[in-house]
């Protein structure tokens, strides 16, 4: 895995991989421990969708693409399950080609796939799982954030769930210029110091956002928490998410242990959207599947 990581100019201290040892008098570790740990569970996902009539009788493409439209999203791999976005659930959420159907009584969004890759600069995108997604948890309320999990994804290795009193860092995940995301994953990753601020509602503030490059794709907030036998586990304390689905600000949502003041997630009837429509019709354009 070639994942390039560019490091702030604020170095971080007590950090190290899940399963290294810390030297005990050893006060900063490399950085690339931290690469090399966060990596694995981070992931790619790209969800795609048709759109279809009313009756879903007939699904539609775009003029230029076997599907109408999709989203990237990241995705954290824990021992508890994935950390998804809701543009991962609903994909047309947050894809603006989705905008002139969004009042429409004619068309209505379908769900064709969800797949995951690694961060690599040649990605192998695997099906992250059947669809609708069944098992489901919302993360606190409003945050845009759900717990998914799968018996046909393994678990990851770095524990989720906030320690209180721990101190951490935010490890940003940038997509570098004229990167293609089907073709290569290879995301740079930012380092910077923060201490959050949680309100009661699970939020907090991003922090400054760093000098990327190229596009944030979101983020993380770890806490190195010591162990037995100097061992250090990494945890994510927190997950930037956006306050509307496409162009709101990001800002971080506390994590906590899976079940934990959990809220049902409104789920979907196959990817169907089932939301309210306005009316108004429109001449899209589609062009049938057979």
């Amino acid at each position: 895995m070639n994942v390039k990581t560019i490091i702030s100019a604020l170095a971080l201290t007590a950090a190290v991989s899940a399963t290294a040892q810390l030297p005990s008098m050893t006060p900063q570790i490399d950085l690339g421990f931290i690469r090399e740990a966060i990596s694995p569970a981070v992931k790619v996902v790209r969800t795609t969708y048709f759109m279809a009539d009313a009756e879903l009788t007939q699904r539609y493409s775009s003029q230029t693409d076997t599907v109408y439209g999709y989203d990237y999203s990241l995705a954290y791999q824990t021992p508890d399950g994935f950390i998804i976005s809701e543009g991962t659930v609903n994909p047309w959420l947050t894809d603006p080609r989705f905008e002139e159907f969004r009042n429409s009584t004619e068309y209505t969004p379908l769900l064709n796939n969800r797949a995951y890759a690694t961060l690599s600069d040649k990605p192998v995108y695997e099906n992250l799982a059947p669809k609708p997604l069944t098992d489901m948890e919302a993360i606190g309320k409003d945050s845009g954030l759900v717990w998914f999990r799968s018996e046909n994804i393994p678990a990851g290795t770095i524990k989720a769930g906030a320690v209180k009193g721990a101190k951490g860092f935010m490890a940003w995940f940038v997509i570098p210029r004229d990167t293609d995301l089907q073709t290569n994953t290879d995301l740079n990753i930012k380092f910077s110091r923060l201490t959050p601020e949680f309100d009661d509602k699970g939020f907090a503030k991003a922090g400054t956002l760093p000098i990327t490059g190229g596009e944030i794709a979101g983020g993380i907030y770890v806490q190195p928490v010591a162990g037995d036998n100097g061992t250090i586990t990494l945890h994510i304390a927190g997950v930037l998410s956006r306050t509307s689905p496409r162009t709101g600000a990001w800002r971080l949502v506390r994590i906590d242990a899976p079940g934990s003041d959990a809220t049902d997630v409104a789920k979907t009837d196959d990817g169907k959207d089932t939301g309210e429509r306005a009316g108004a019709k429109t001449e899209p354009e589609l062009k049938p599947i057979d």
